[in-house]
């Protein structure tokens, strides 16, 4: 967008933080007020990010169609994030070469020129969130019609496409196909996001565990209804609206097994939460990961709490028990968080290290479990 762009309720996240800092490091204005962000990008002119902010995030790839659509160039470092397997970006180059875009890639680095950068119809082979996000993002800057087939249909990318027209940009989607006519300026807007359904899950989660009631608001339960329609299974009562959730859990819940995949199948960032709910619930189940290869590195965290957890490939069969106290340490974003849940249920206390990548993705998450009743609280690390 050309101008400034207003995100009311906007959480302060590490991801965030690192997020404003790339921006600003190619030349964007970023102002907090409250807990409103602002971000001005008219003066962005530069086209290196970051290394630093880079290296610590995924999400700092998502600024590469944006960045090529608006400057025609960029040099980027190689993105880092969470170790939960290979996660090539193959996928987003190739949409890029179809565009019309040249790449050199290494190890250390990624750049990529787009002087000859064209509309363009492109079926992506998977329906990656990350690539679909990038090339909608250069489509919109791009004069002419341009078609993604097979893109991500997850509710983040289909809010992004919501924020973009929102803008001005002429979008249309029908099932996994989206359309754009590019080239049109964007203007100014005040956003504010979908809320985040794996915050919500999380908590649906260990409420689900641990027994008790929650009103989750400002949720489309539709994003989350492959979680809701398991819990219901393991004996939690929903009672979904427009934008809320009222949920209610007693007595010990029964095992769920699920397999990961895109949207609308059981959501890759959600299998941490199983594997820590499948570990205190009464029953065996079977955990199977379909998008990523390494995100059972939680599995051995579990068993020192004394889960008993078998991982072969990329299932894990799991026998639920009850926990007890442990030191362990979070491995992914995802899996801190899922320590958080399996805690939570414990006769005692439980430390968790490492949990700067909690804050990834989560506001203080002592906090909101404190709110509901937890006895959490975060210790200085030194």
């Amino acid at each position: 967008v050309g101008g400034g762009v207003s995100i009311p309720s906007c959480p302060a996240l590490s991801d965030v933080a690192a997020m404003t800092d790339l921006l600003v490091g190619l030349g964007a204005a970023v102002r907090w007020q409250g807990n409103t962000l602002t971000v001005d990008t008219r003066g962005v002119k530069r086209t290196v990010c970051g290394e630093g902010s880079m290296g610590c995030m995924r999400s700092g790839l998502f600024l590469l169609g944006s960045v090529l659509g608006r400057c025609k160039q960029v040099t980027m470092a190689y993105p880092g994030g969470c170790v939960i397997g290979a996660r090539p970006i193959d996928i987003h180059l190739d949409g890029l070469h179809a565009f019309g875009v040249r790449s050199e890639v290494s190890q250390a680095r990624l750049v990529c020129d787009a002087a000859h950068a064209h509309a363009a119809r492109y079926r992506l082979p998977y329906p990656s969130v990350g690539a679909t996000v990038n090339l909608l993002e250069l489509a919109v800057a791009l004069e002419g019609e341009s078609v993604l087939e097979n893109a991500a249909a997850e509710p983040e990318v289909m809010d992004l496409v919501g924020f973009l027209s929102a803008a001005g940009a002429d979008i249309a989607v029908e099932g996994t196909t989206i359309r754009v006519r590019g080239g049109a300026p964007l203007h100014d807007l005040s956003y504010r996001p979908i809320g985040d359904r794996v915050v919500a899950a999380t908590v649906m989660t260990a409420v689900a565990a641990v027994g008790g009631e929650v009103c989750l608001r400002n949720l489309a339960p539709a994003t989350v209804q492959p979680l809701q329609q398991k819990l219901t299974i393991s004996s939690c009562i929903h009672a979904p609206e427009y934008d809320t959730i009222q949920m209610r859990a007693a007595g010990r819940p029964r095992a769920f097994s699920c397999t990961t995949g895109p949207y609308p199948a059981f959501a890759t960032d959600m299998q941490a939460l199983a594997l820590a709910f499948d570990s205190v619930a009464s029953g065996v189940a079977l955990v199977r990961e379909r998008v990523f290869e390494g995100r059972f590195a939680l599995a051995s965290e579990l068993a020192r709490m004394g889960a008993d957890i078998t991982v072969s490939g990329r299932t894990a069969l799991v026998r639920g028990r009850s926990l007890h106290s442990a030191d362990v340490r979070a491995t992914d974003l995802r899996a801190g968080a899922a320590l958080v849940v399996a805690a939570l249920t414990v006769q005692g206390a439980c430390r968790i290290d490492n949990v700067g990548l909690i804050d990834r993705g989560y506001y203080r998450i002592e906090q909101l479990f404190a709110s509901l009743g937890a006895d959490i609280t975060r210790m200085d690390e030194r």
